[in-house]
């Protein structure tokens, strides 16, 4: 991902997938700041392609207040906005259909991840290395728990249902609200009577919640009950684990964890940080956006989705070579660029 920076995410998420000279184009152009004196001619140069690609407001706003310095002010980029989104419903084409591109195979979406990381390969040692805290120090569950603040609400679940499918596998499916309890005290709990888990391993929600119960009829939390909205995160059900965890080591984002979930593939969690539900969804729509083709699965991007919790024991679903859901890379405060980039 050449040039790729955190607040034009989706801007050259576009350039790399679409491979348009127009999408080429502006983002090499947004990888040069203009001078003092030259910003306005460039954002009037830069701004309409940028709306005509797709971008949202903020994805736009943003891309452009990480470019310049406060001589350029956070009003004129808004109007700037309001001036080009008026610009393109006179000519027609604020509402141009997007050209829907062919659906890429398993094999398509391996192979362009090999080619992608380019011979780039890592392993679980490179990742304990490159940890801001060594996992093994303390429990794995615990460590993992140092992404949340102390007061935070965080809620685990062990409870299952078996779903048999298609191959005449089983598949242990997770229901119920499961438990909620502020950080500090699960790492109590953790720390006097071990992980909890059961069979299927044990589930984590990526991000603090509101409160103790969820607003839906059975007590689960939803997607309105998260309290900020932190982190989301990524996984793969096409990619060989090695290919999966050496693209989550590469890929230019705040990657925070890293977790072996003893099942398919590695979760990697992305610290987003955003401000709203509008925020979370606009940036995590660019980056699923880039890394779909590459074989991330764009089904895990809603904000109070479940993760894997390192520590915990798996036999359900577990790879053979795995039963235990491991802790391979945490960073409380992310490298903006990525762990190897």
């Amino acid at each position: 991902m050449a040039g790729y920076i955190y607040h034009d995410a989706e801007a050259l998420s576009l350039a790399s997938i679409e491979q348009s000279p127009l999408a080429q184009s502006l983002a090499s152009e947004l990888q040069n700041p203009a001078q003092p004196g030259e910003r306005h001619t460039q954002i009037k140069r830069t701004i309409l392609p940028m709306l005509e690609l797709g971008l949202c407001d903020r994805a736009v706003f943003e891309q452009y207040r990480g470019m310049y310095d406060a001589d350029v002010t956070d009003e004129e980029i808004i109007e700037f906005i309001r001036w080009a989104r008026a610009k393109l419903t006179a000519t027609g084409k604020s509402h141009k259909s997007p050209v829907k591109k062919p659906k890429l195979t398993p094999e398509q979406k391996v192979r362009n991840a090999i080619d992608w990381l380019g011979g780039f390969r890592i392993d679980p040692a490179d990742l304990w290395e490159a940890s801001q805290i060594y996992p093994g120090e303390e429990s794995d569950a615990v460590v993992y728990l140092s992404l949340f603040q102390s007061d935070d609400f965080v809620n685990l679940n062990t409870r299952y249902r078996i779903r048999k499918l298609k191959d005449g596998t089983e598949k242990a499916e997770l229901y119920g609200p499961g438990f909620t309890m502020v950080r500090i005290e699960w790492i109590d709990c953790i720390r006097q009577s071990g992980v909890p888990q059961d069979r299927a391993g044990t589930w984590v929600r990526v991000n603090p919640l509101r409160s103790k119960c969820g607003n839906s009829k059975s007590g689960a939390h939803t997607d309105s009950d998260v309290l900020r909205y932190a982190r989301f995160f990524l996984k793969s059900d096409v990619l060989p684990f090695e290919i999966a965890l050496s693209l989550l080591a590469k890929v230019r984002l705040p990657v925070c964890a890293i977790v072996d979930s003893a099942g398919r593939g590695p979760h990697g969690i992305v610290c987003v940080d955003a401000i709203d539900a509008s925020d979370y969804a606009c940036k995590v729509r660019a980056i699923i956006k880039f890394l779909e083709p590459l074989g991330i699965d764009p089904g895990n991007s809603n904000p109070s989705r479940y993760s894997r919790l390192p520590g915990a024991e798996r036999i359900i679903g577990a790879r053979a070579d795995a039963s235990v859901q491991k802790l391979l890379y945490i960073a409380p405060n992310p490298r903006p660029g990525g762990i190897f980039s």
